[in-house]
C-alpha cells in the first residue's frame, strides 16, 4: 500500500510541474520538502493498522513471519513487512458428514454431525505457516478421525453410548489438529443411519422387541404391587369389617342397576345379619 500511494503522489508532482529542465530545478529546489512531507505522512499512515476483537493479522518481515498483529490499533512499519489476510479467531461450527464408514463389526454407516473449532488466538502461526488450506485440511482430518474411530467400535457400543463415542472423535481430531494452532471445541452426532436397509429393519425390530418386553416388565411390577397392597388390606380386615365392605359393595350395585332388577341370593343377606342387626328376610324373585 505505501509503494502505490507513494508512486501516485510522485506522478502527480511530476505532472504538475512539467518534464522540462526549469521544471525539474523547480520542482527539487522548491517543491522536494513538500515532497518529503507527503511521503512522511503516507509512511505513517500507511502502517496504522485497525484489527478487530475477534481477528488477528498475521506479519511478515523479508517472507519470514514477524508477528500477530491485534486486536485494536497495532502499527506495522509498512516498508519492509508484509500484512497478510486476517485470521478469525471466533467459534466456528460447521456440518460433518462422513458416509459410508464401516464399524468393527462391518456395518455401514452413514454420520451426520456438527463441528465446532477455534484458532487459537496464541498459535495463528502454526495456522498460517504449517498449514495450507486450513478449512480444506481440517475437514479432511475430521473425516479420518470419524473413520478411525468408528472403526474401532462395534454398532452396538456406537448406538448406546453416541455421547462417549461423539467424545472420542473429537479427542482424536484434536490430536491431528492441534500442530496447526486449531481446537477442537465440540463434535456432535446429530443423525446416525444404518446404509444397509435390512440391518436397519432388523434393527428396528430388535428396539420395538426390547421396547414391549420393558413394557411387559413394568406392567408386571405394578401387578406385584397392587397384589401386595391387596394382601395388606386382607390382613387389616376383620369378618365385620369383610362383611360392612360386602354391604357397601351392595349399596353401590344397586345404586348403578338403575331401573333394571338386581337378584340378590339370600346366602349374602344372611352373611350381613349381624351387621345389620336382625335377621334379614328373603327375596324371593
Amino acid at each position: 500500500m505505501f509503494w502505490e500511494i507513494s508512486a501516485v503522489w510522485f506522478a502527480l508532482y511530476l505532472a504538475s510541474y512539467g518534464i522540462h529542465a526549469v521544471g525539474m530545478l523547480s520542482f527539487v529546489l522548491i517543491s522536494l520538502p513538500v515532497f518529503l512531507l507527503g511521503e512522511a505522512v503516507i509512511y505513517g499512515l500507511s502502517g496504522i493498522n485497525i484489527i478487530n476483537e475477534w481477528e488477528r493479522r498475521p506479519v511478515l518481515l523479508f517472507g519470514k513471519y514477524a508477528k500477530t498483529a491485534g486486536p485494536g490499533f497495532d502499527w506495522v512499519e509498512p516498508v519492509f513487512h508484509t500484512v497478510m489476510p486476517d485470521v478469525s479467531v471466533q467459534d466456528v461450527t460447521e456440518e460433518l458428514q462422513v458416509n459410508n464408514v464401516q464399524t468393527h463389526d462391518n456395518v455401514r454407516l452413514n454420520i451426520l454431525g456438527v463441528l465446532t473449532t477455534r484458532t487459537d488466538p496464541t498459535n495463528v502461526k502454526k495456522l498460517v505457516v504449517e498449514v495450507k488450506g486450513a478449512a480444506e485440511a481440517k475437514r479432511q482430518r475430521a473425516n479420518a478421525a470419524v473413520t478411525e474411530v468408528v472403526g474401532r467400535h462395534q454398532l452396538d457400543q456406537i448406538l448406546d453410548k453416541r455421547e462417549e463415542f461423539s467424545e472420542k472423535i473429537r479427542v482424536a481430531l484434536q490430536e491431528k489438529v492441534q500442530l496447526w494452532g486449531i481446537d477442537v471445541k465440540a463434535v456432535e452426532v446429530k443423525d446416525l443411519r444404518v446404509a444397509d436397509t435390512e440391518i436397519e429393519k432388523s434393527i428396528a425390530m430388535k428396539a420395538r422387541a426390547e421396547k414391549e418386553g420393558q413394557a411387559e416388565l413394568r406392567r408386571a411390577e405394578f401387578q406385584m404391587q397392587i397384589a401386595l397392597k391387596l394382601k395388606e388390606a386382607a390382613h387389616a380386615y376383620d369378618d365385620a369389617a369383610w362383611k360392612l365392605k360386602g354391604l357397601e359393595t351392595l349399596i353401590e350395585l344397586c345404586r348403578s342397576a338403575q331401573n333394571n332388577t338386581v337378584l340378590i341370593p339370600s346366602e349374602l343377606l344372611g352373611t350381613l345379619s349381624n351387621v345389620i342387626g336382625k335377621e334379614p328376610k328373603p327375596i324371593v324373585s
